[in-house]
């Protein structure tokens, strides 16, 4: 498969295999809730390009490797490709439910699409003219983020905006489902247009649609954490996905149990949602060999470097302002999700937005960043809401 990618280094490596598999595992999540099998090929074909970067990745680990000290540190730069392949092989899974023609319910699918945002595979099919830029597109699509367009078989991950969107390129992206049907309408995919207006509601209650809710969630907060644990060489939050990753072993013992319960009767179920529930449990694996990675100590300084050249960037804050709720900050508007707080060296992880903030709590704010200078704005916005970057 052809695809221009820059791995001629293993920073390089690291890079482009975070972005990689993050969306791969957003998309596997939307082609599963809409049931597209353009997303899942998709997903299928990422999955490769990671399965290839890992196999790199290893074999230039270890013709790095001239001494037992160096190897020690080396450990850690493969431990996060086993990381990333994990990943990807739990996005493959969840599309393979949807190219096998396997469904969960639609009850289980609107507890998945509860969250802000959504990754969607956009085709430019009728577009205004020849060629758009990204800017342009941003222009009428707001704060969409372009993440990859294929064209044919090569993939370009992270298009500078102004590259410019020919017929036929293929966009993954991410954004709120208004942004995603206003850039369906924008580039004339009368498909992607009927998927995202034909939302339907769950006629039956499913008691696993909290379940596997509540099982995702935790298992988002580890990767997140995770990887904010390794790239800043935080022990505070591996100690803490150590011990989550217990929790989240028994609730896939419990999504198990119920299922076979609940699914006697609705057999083509039972044998999505135990693939869903294991490629979950997996996304916990991946997270806890990151964790013991940081535990041990020994990370290589390769690794903080891909942390800080990354699109996706969680940023450590201390709340100094006087109590009130967290959506008094409004850091959704500011594209960024509050992960977890710590208070008193207590993680409470995905906090609503009537948790009540207190002076020196520490949150987890997870943004996409795409530029230096958004980086930037999003700092000084901190800063304006009593949020001090807590400085590793």
């Amino acid at each position: 498969m052809e695809n221009r990618l820059k791995t001629d280094t293993i920073l390089d490596i690291l890079q482009e295999a975070k972005d990689y598999s993050s969306i791969a595992l957003d998309l596997s999540f939307y082609s599963l809730i809409w049931n597209d099998k353009r997303a899942a090929l998709e997903v299928s074909n990422i999955e490769k390009i990671i399965d290839k970067m890992w196999r790199k990745l290893l074999y230039k680990t270890m013709l790095a490797a001239r001494s037992p000290s160096q190897a020690k540190y080396m450990v850690s730069l493969a431990n996060l490709g086993v990381a990333f392949d994990r990943i990807s092989n739990a996005a493959g899974d969840i599309a393979r439910i949807v190219l096998q023609g396997l469904s969960v319910s639609q009850a289980v699918k609107n507890s998945l699409l509860r969250g802000e945002e959504t990754v969607a595979l956009v085709k430019a099919v009728k577009m205004p003219r020849e060629e758009v830029s990204i800017t342009e597109i941003e222009e009428n699509v707001s704060r969409i983020d372009v993440l990859i367009v294929k064209r044919n078989k090569d993939y370009m991950l992270a298009p500078d905006p102004t590259f410019r969107i020919k017929k036929g390129d293929t966009i993954i992206v991410r954004g709120t489902l208004d942004e995603i049907e206003d850039l369906a309408r924008f580039l004339g995919d009368e498909g992607m247009l009927k998927l995202v207006t034909s939302i339907e509601e769950a006629v039956d209650e499913d008691p696993l649609a909290e379940q596997v809710l509540e099982t995702y969630n935790l298992a988002s907060l580890m990767m997140d954490l995770a990887f904010h644990s390794i790239f800043n060489m935080d022990k505070t939050a591996a100690v803490e996905i150590v011990n989550m990753e217990e929790d989240i072993d028994q609730m896939y013992v419990d999504i198990l149990s119920t299922s076979y319960k609940e699914y006697q009767s609705k057999p083509n179920y039972g044998p999505a949602i135990a693939i869903l529930a294991k490629s979950l449990e997996s996304l916990g694996d991946a997270a806890k060999l990151l964790a013991l990675t940081v535990l041990e100590g020994a990370v290589h300084f390769i690794v903080e470097e891909a942390g800080e050249e990354s699109r996706e960037t969680v940023i450590r804050v201390r709340y100094e302002g006087d109590e009130k709720p967290l959506e008094e900050l409004s850091l959704s508007d500011m594209g960024g999700l509050v992960l977890a707080v710590n208070r008193s060296r207590k993680w409470i992880p995905l906090p609503p937005d009537t948790f009540l903030l207190k002076e020196r709590d520490e949150l987890l704010v997870k943004f996409y960043i795409l530029t230096d200078e958004a980086e930037d704005k999003i700092y000084r916005e901190l800063e304006s809401k009593s949020l001090k970057p807590i400085e590793d």
